[in-house]
């Protein structure tokens, strides 16, 4: 997400340089990286949790602030033609990826808790719940790809197109995914047609 973001034009992007938010998203990964397993090893898997929601909420808040930055700069600050539709894509790119992390990281009570057993819908009813056939349903989990899906028809049909939602918190990350969208999808078509 990080490359991504540094694409991002500068208007559109936090102030720095491009090389500065690669080098920070960078570092926050690799700390991460070392103090979330840590945390699990220590007994402190509540806390490893929170820090990663924390670190999804802070990439969710700078995604805000770029679609802010679309919808609200005058046209003469924003990219013109092309290069708008490429920062377009981009933001809409970044949202359906942490909105993917978001619907990864809270259902089922996250990817911990659903690796240290059998998962129980909790935010997300996906097809293969639905099924009649007990050898197709049962052992099933949801990956990565799962919730990217899932992330993508709602910002594409702002809608969970085959699952079904259950939980408030994944009815309102799904309404702000899709909301983002929206925005994007209406900046982008509100200057093309205020260029022709």
């Amino acid at each position: 997400m990080g490359l991504l973001y540094t694409l991002v034009s500068g208007p559109l992007r936090l102030p720095g340089a491009p090389w500065r938010v690669l080098a920070w998203g960078g570092g926050a990964i690799l700390v991460l990286s070392v103090i979330v397993p840590f945390l699990h090893a220590r007994g402190m898997g509540w806390l490893a949790r929170a820090i990663g929601l924390a670190a999804t909420a802070g990439i969710t808040l700078v995604i805000i602030n770029s679609v802010r930055s679309l919808a609200l700069l005058p046209s003469d600050e924003l990219p013109a033609g092309r290069d708008l539709f490429l920062n377009t894509a981009l933001i809409w790119s970044l949202n359906v990826l942490v909105f993917a992390l978001w619907f990864w990281e809270i259902d089922g009570g996250g990817p911990i808790r659903r690796g240290q057993g059998a998962y129980h819908v909790t935010d997300f009813a996906f097809p293969q719940f639905q099924l009649d056939e007990p050898s197709l349903r049962d052992g099933w989990q949801p990956n990565i790809l799962d919730y990217l899906f899932l992330s993508f028809c709602t910002s594409t049909a702002f809608g969970p197109a085959d699952t079904i939602v259950l939980s408030r918190r994944g009815k309102v990350l799904m309404m702000i995914e899709a909301l983002i969208s929206l925005v994007v999808g209406g900046v982008l078509v509100g200057r093309a047609v205020g260029e022709l």
